[in-house]
């Protein structure tokens, strides 16, 4: 405990002064200390908490994520990767195989013709496919 979180008090005021305990011989805290540092922490993780959640929602609405957040279960999504002065190669594709075994990987395809495709099988990002159009006419 730092020296400033104690308030030395002598003896006889501490005895009269119900809101102070001592931890050590002359030296007494506030008996409410440990709340406090409750109370802060307990701020301080709720601000966190929320600055997380508003990541993850700015990320979501984004569109793009990295693509170790990908699902690895077959599931068709649209995949990209960044091709430098060949733009930002976009496709769809889906994770085959086990990760981590032998022969496993993405197999994707280009919206365009070659070299549309150059860089897919090595995508840096990923994003679920949109949901499909309607039958029925909008009114």
């Amino acid at each position: 405990m730092s020296q400033e979180s104690k308030t030395p008090r002598t003896d006889a005021e501490a005895s009269d002064a119900a809101n102070y305990a001592p931890i050590e011989k002359g030296w007494y805290v506030h008996v409410d200390f440990a709340g406090q540092l409750e109370r802060e922490l307990a701020a301080v993780t709720e601000e966190r908490d929320a600055l997380i959640a508003s990541a993850r929602i700015r990320e979501a609405n984004s569109g793009w994520r990295p693509i170790e957040t990908a699902p690895m279960d077959g599931t068709t999504v649209i995949v990209g990767r960044d091709m430098g002065s060949f733009g930002f190669v976009r496709g769809y594709g889906r994770f085959e195989g086990k990760p981590g075994s032998f022969i496993s990987g993405w197999v994707c395809n280009g919206f365009t013709d070659p070299p549309g495709n150059l860089g897919l099988g090595a995508p840096t990002h990923w994003m679920p496919l949109p949901a499909p159009p309607t039958t029925e006419p909008e009114q």
